[in-house]
């Protein structure tokens, strides 16, 4: 059953290869992209690795000898890093239990999928073209120094963009479906983000959910003003 779904899929009956090419290029981009940004940090980035790269392994690797996801060997500073990176490394490091270097990878690479499953979670509420796979494959690449410092390699910022992008998709997703299942279902995954947000720090809450508070306060007061005789329409009351 699922072979056959994947089937249709790939391959749409009468299409011309021609057409069948272009629509599966962006993923072969995004796949592409992925693939050769994690092969060369694999290949030539262990000499960069720095001590905030080292003390995320030592939490994840002291986190899998305690169990749990707070540990109280550990002096957090101003953030709890509950679901941070370490959910990432220490799958890294029961893969690779003495190649720490491989276990930062491994949880790199996962880390990676996941913003990138998270940027093409908000392609589809914004119903781009193939869901936004020519912007997700951008999103692999080392594009910037800083980002690549902070992106896939040093993973200092993905979760709080993984979660930022998981708040927005499921905003856009609450703004069109009617489905009463899909609704709850898009409710959970902003509840449940906006608390995961809200353990990691206030870089979300700062970032994004208090900008997006503001703005659709603004727009349900500016149409509310340019039509006082009706409600706002339900998209700005979305939060």
């Amino acid at each position: 059953m699922l072979r056959q779904k994947l089937h249709a899929v790939l391959f749409v009956p009468g299409e011309r290869k021609s057409d069948r090419f272009f629509r599966w290029l962006p993923w072969i981009w995004l796949v592409t992209a992925y693939c050769v940004t994690m092969g060369v940090l694999c290949l030539h980035g262990r000499a960069y690795i720095d001590s905030d790269m080292a003390s995320e392994m030592l939490l994840a690797d002291l986190l899998n000898r305690e169990g749990g996801l707070l540990s109280t060997s550990w002096w957090y500073s101003t953030e709890l890093r509950v679901f941070c990176l370490q959910p990432f490394y220490r799958i890294g490091l029961m893969v690779f239990p003495k190649d720490w270097y491989a276990a930062h990878m491994v949880g790199q690479g996962l880390c990676m999928l996941v913003l990138l499953a998270a940027y093409l979670y908000v392609g589809h509420g914004l119903g781009l073209k193939s869901c936004g796979a020519w912007g997700a494959g951008a999103l692999a690449c080392p594009f910037g120094a800083w980002y690549l410092w902070y992106g896939p390699f040093g993973g200092f910022y993905l979760p709080h963009m993984i979660w930022t992008l998981l708040a927005l998709g499921a905003i856009l997703h609450l703004a069109y479906h009617k489905s009463t299942k899909l609704r709850v279902l898009q409710w959970l995954v902003l509840l449940g983000t906006s608390m995961i947000s809200g353990l990691n720090g206030i870089k979300g809450l700062m970032g994004f959910f208090l900008p997006m508070l503001v703005a659709a306060v603004l727009a349900a007061g500016l149409q509310w003003h340019l039509e006082p005789q009706k409600m706002p329409y339900r998209e700005c009351w979305v939060l």
